[in-house]
């Protein structure tokens, strides 16, 4: 069996400085078994694209933590390749904002066999939606 988990996170109208949210969904073997939409941040120079990126794959990974069976493997898909080359460690993390994001969701990953792919953003088009909106 497998979990496959899509995040995505926005910053709008303004990147830095306007709502930073982000959304997921995670599916077992094709059928949806969660997701979730949130507001991160408003205004104010923490709210970035970045930021509402992290944030996203945070919050995944803690529903992934009560969803995921002890024989699965993990999927993470998303379409910021920061976040994704940051995450496997092809991309160095350099701000302390960022290591500290990188950091807990690997914390959040400890114990779990997982690997992470970026996707165009094509085909990550409905936690893209979703994220667009959340309030």
């Amino acid at each position: 069996m497998a979990l496959v988990l899509n995040f995505d996170g926005a910053c709008e109208p303004v990147n830095p400085g306007g709502t930073a949210s982000g959304a997921w969904i995670i599916w077992r073997d094709g059928v949806e078994v969660g997701r979730g939409v949130r507001v991160f941040y408003r205004g104010g120079e923490q709210a970035t694209n970045n930021a509402a990126e992290w944030c996203a794959l945070g919050f995944a990974l803690r529903d992934v933590r009560d969803t995921i069976q002890p024989d699965e493997n993990l999927e993470i898909r998303g379409d910021s390749q920061l976040v994704i080359k940051q995450l496997t460690k092809q991309w160095q993390a350099k701000h302390p904002r960022m290591i500290a994001f990188r950091d807990r969701c690997l914390e959040l990953l400890d114990g779990i066999a997982w690997k992470a792919t970026w996707i165009p953003r094509e085909q990550n088009a409905e936690v893209d939606r979703m994220s667009r909106g959340a309030k």
